[in-house]
């Protein structure tokens, strides 16, 4: 693992007349942020403090580190807090990489719904995290704190990317891709949940950005991230969810359908399909609730065509078994792909 990049925790200014209450997260925030990182990665990690107001520090950071971006509506309304995202953005990857690539070092907590497109175009992909919900009163918002049960394990999920991106940098580290579909809100825990402990075995997740592209370039991204994965994993709850910009479907359905696209034209290509060890795994709760018409149509679809679908298994089973499932399928195609080593060699 490679100790020797920074992470640069990017804040708003102290001087910026910030709420109270928001000031004061932040600051226990940085305890925990630093608790958990000495817990996970074995020791103490070094944190750069950086806002608008030391931003000469900004000299000392090198063009891989790890930026962490705090990142409420308030801040980014303000010009000086802009530009210091601006400057760090123009150091996020090389110029001819493309934003997914530039933005693989860097994340995002989310403590506002703020407006997408505040932010610059190297960051919005971003792999965020959401520290925040909604409010009673409309536009209204809460910051998660220390005793909401979602807190300790968004953190964890924060500090185990932030593992993996170490991991990525250290030549001698080989982690095992899987694609784990983005869900629905009403199946997001199971999916952290699940992306956490896969994780915790030493594979490596994709999407490792937030999904928010045209319709061309996610349906490209979904399918790089698939071509390098050995499982895709789709969980499919009883909520259909939001359709994606600029299509009539939900990002659920939209990756289930470039994976199966993809899938198609392995088996249509017989090099490709005897050399790919790709398998999907589908996963529907054993009791159904859907009260979403669209949902209740797109996964009678799925199973419909279960025969016509290359590679994939249907599961209607607890999460729990799922989790087995899973693990028994990726540790069988991990030995498929060591034999298939042997023999090449």
């Amino acid at each position: 693992m490679d100790q020797n990049l920074n992470i640069v925790l990017v804040r708003p200014g102290l001087k910026k007349g910030l709420p109270d209450d928001l000031q004061n997260w932040i600051e226990h925030f940085i305890r925990h942020f630093n608790l958990v990182l000495s817990r996970v990665l074995g020791s103490a990690q070094k944190i750069i403090l950086l806002s608008d107001e030391n931003s000469q520090e900004l000299k000392t950071v090198k063009e891989n580190d790890i930026f962490v971006f705090v990142l409420h509506d308030f801040c980014l309304k303000d010009k000086n807090h802009q530009d210091l995202l601006k400057k760090i953005a123009a150091l996020m990857g090389s110029p001819d990489a493309d934003t997914t690539e530039s933005c693989r070092n860097s994340l995002k907590i989310n403590l506002s719904d703020y407006d997408l497109r505040q932010l610059h175009d190297k960051i919005k992909p971003c792999m965020g995290y959401d520290l925040y919900r909604k409010g009673e009163k409309e536009a209204s918002v809460q910051l998660i704190s220390k005793s909401d049960k979602e807190y300790w394990p968004r953190l964890l999920d924060l500090v185990m990317d932030i593992r993996g991106i170490k991991l990525r940098h250290d030549k001698e580290a080989k982690e095992v891709p899987i694609f784990l579909s983005i869900t629905a809100e009403d199946e997001k825990h199971n999916w952290y949940q699940l992306r956490r402990e896969l994780m915790g075995f030493g594979y490596k997740i994709f999407p490792d950005v937030d999904l928010h592209f045209t319709i061309q370039n996610l349906k490209s991204y979904v399918q790089r991230c698939v071509d390098k994965s050995l499982l895709s994993i789709h969980l499919l709850g009883n909520e259909y969810g939001n359709l994606y910009s600029g299509s009539d479907k939900s990002l659920p359905e939209l990756q289930f359908q470039y994976v199966t696209e993809y899938i198609n034209t392995i088996q249509g290509d017989p090099d490709l399909e005897s050399h790919s060890l790709l398998q999907r795994v589908i996963w529907i709760p054993p009791v159904s609730e859907i009260k979403d018409e669209k949902q209740e149509e797109f996964i009678q679809q799925v199973k419909r065509d279960i025969e016509k679908l290359h590679r994939t298994e249907i599961v209607q089973a607890p999460i729990e078994i799922l989790k087995t499932l899973v693990l028994n399928k990726l540790q069988e195609i991990e030995g498929k792909k060591k034999d298939e080593f042997k023999i090449w060699r």
